[in-house]
């Protein structure tokens, strides 16, 4: 005589995609441990990058944010992570340039920004970060236009 299987093979595959489910919608369905400042897709003028800053230039705009925070960074490039279609300057990993943050380096505020939507964290040497730059003709730093400068609006610290 045969014994009866309390399990048959249906309730085991039922349970199985049940319990598959489960970890899908659960696994799925977690909050970012942060809110990212950036988009998922990039502005085709703009190179999203990973840096890390080198140092920090002590150069004061004559007016705005930057007159009383540092904005102007060396940067080193980790990694070049993707590039707009019309980002044309060829960038890879180890490369030096020259950064200004638009939010300057400092943490940014209320008081400082109050219509700017996410708050930056603020940068320092040594710290990596993930944003997108644009390449800029000039910037005027200090009264004196400076050629072959990048630009950051927005940027994630990266840990």
């Amino acid at each position: 005589m045969m014994k009866k299987n309390r399990f048959s093979i249906k309730t085991v595959l039922f349970s199985l995609l049940f319990f598959s489910f489960l970890q899908i919608f659960f696994g799925c369905s977690q909050t970012p441990l942060y809110e990212s400042s950036l988009s998922e897709s990039i502005s085709p003028s703009t190179c999203r990058i990973i840096g890390t800053i080198e140092t920090i230039e002590d150069i004061k705009d004559t007016s705005g944010p930057c007159s009383t925070n540092q904005c102007v960074a060396t940067v080193k490039i980790n990694n070049v992570i993707t590039r707009g279609m019309g980002f044309t300057d060829v960038l890879s990993a180890d490369d030096i340039i020259r950064l200004k943050f638009a939010f300057t380096l400092s943490p940014t505020s209320e008081e400082m920004f109050p219509k700017l939507n996410y708050q930056f964290p603020g940068l320092k040497v040594g710290d990596k970060f993930q944003g997108d730059i644009e390449k800029v003709l000039s910037i005027n730093l200090q009264g004196t236009e400076t050629p072959e400068v990048y630009q950051i609006f927005n940027y994630d610290v990266v840990k």
